[in-house]
């Protein structure tokens, strides 16, 4: 009897200590680091920051301020591997009728890498709720415009971001961020709601 007892108890135990986030599955056998490691695809976000709003609704990104509105195409793709590398990928096209002509017709890849890794714990944090990325390289390629060629590699970490984990499955991934940059010109306040599918292979 006690046997079974036990039994039970390491099997509930080991399912719901797999969940950390309010909305992760209820029931999954693989640890935050297994569901994350893969390729993620981008597929809706929102960017917002002070007055300016970024809308990408998987296929184009509209960027939105008080006195413009511009649509452009767009992809994002972030890839995690168990040994603690990322790699990102984002690819904008400008249409043909872009505002600035100088970019009417390109098309921009920017790739960022570094590390990741989970944080949180701290005060009412709860562990691994955190995804922090540590960028140590930036490289970005225009097509049709070899002089504006864009490449920056830094050795060690330069920029940090973290993100709020809100639910990471098998299959969908939600990060987000709020952060407030106060400045001599005042408060500008940036927020973040990325929303991403697993690649299958």
């Amino acid at each position: 009897m006690k046997a079974k007892v036990l039994l039970l108890f390491f099997t509930v135990s080991l399912i719901f200590g797999c969940k950390k986030g309010d909305n992760d599955p209820v029931f999954s056998l693989k640890s935050r680091k297994a569901r994350l490691t893969g390729a993620w695809v981008v597929e809706s976000a929102e960017w917002n920051s002070g007055d300016t709003t970024w809308i990408f609704d998987g296929t184009n990104l509209t960027r939105t301020d008080t006195n413009s509105i511009d649509v452009v195409d767009y992809s994002y793709k972030m890839e995690f591997d168990a040994a603690g590398n990322y790699v990102t990928t984002m690819i904008t096209t400008y249409p043909i009728d872009n505002p600035d002509t100088t970019l009417s017709g390109v098309s921009c890849e920017l790739v960022e890498s570094g590390l990741w890794n989970f944080t949180g714990g701290a005060g009412t944090t709860k562990t691994k709720s955190e995804l922090l990325l540590l960028s140590n390289k930036t490289e970005e390629i225009c097509s049709d415009q070899p002089a504006s060629v864009n490449t920056v590699s830094v050795t060690g970490q330069n920029r940090g971001v973290v993100y709020s984990i809100d639910r990471l499955s098998d299959k969908e991934l939600l990060l987000m961020y709020g952060t407030e940059v106060t400045s001599v010109n005042g408060t500008n306040i940036r927020t973040a709601e990325i929303i991403l599918k697993k690649e299958v292979n």
